[in-house]
């Protein structure tokens, strides 16, 4: 039996752990951020990082960008889950 999704992407899978929970937050939080932050502030293997953040991108939570070889990560402020996630998190 299928979860509820956002997008693509299972609730589960985006709310599953506390690692998970935070790269959110931080995205929420700074709005665009460089791969090497999130490294440094989660506790999460980088592959397992690296799998989340696409699985984000592709439901088009966030975008990524290659600026002189620095992945940066950003919220895509159009996406109207983008909203409803940080709607729950500023009421958290």
């Amino acid at each position: 039996m299928s979860g509820t999704s956002i997008s693509g992407i299972e609730l589960e899978e985006v709310f599953g752990s506390k690692s998970r929970i935070r790269v959110l937050k931080i995205l929420i939080n700074y709005g665009t951020v460089p791969l090497s932050y999130i490294r440094k502030n989660v506790n999460m293997n980088y592959r397992d990082l690296k799998n989340f953040l696409m699985r984000l991108k592709e439901a088009g939570i966030i975008k990524e960008y290659d600026i002189g070889g620095v992945k940066i990560y950003e919220l895509n402020k159009e996406n109207k889950r983008t909203k409803l996630l940080q709607e729950f998190f500023q009421k958290w």
